[in-house]
């Protein structure tokens, strides 16, 4: 039979995603992206969740590098207040 145009979006990943450790990411329906700035150009909305506030200072620089406007960021991490509000 013919495939419906929601049963077609459902099969393509919906997500794009970086991880440092690629192997993290086998098997996830989404497209593995080999950067964070690959991974959220072109996209509205980049969640984000890691172990530091480090990281999290490198995630978002990383985000603000793409070459499209910065998408929505949504920190999971969890952090110090303060570095949330940087």
């Amino acid at each position: 039979g013919t495939q419906s145009h929601a049963d077609a979006n459902l099969a393509r990943p919906a997500a794009t995603v970086y991880a440092r450790t690629p192997a993290k990411v086998d098997g996830l329906p989404a497209t593995p992206a080999p950067s964070i700035a690959e991974a959220v150009d072109g996209r509205e909305l980049m969640c984000s969740c890691v172990t530091d506030s480090d990281d999290v200072r490198a995630v978002v620089r990383a985000t603000l590098e793409a070459p499209s406007p910065p998408p929505v960021i949504v920190e999971l991490s969890t952090i110090a207040p303060a570095v949330a509000r940087e």
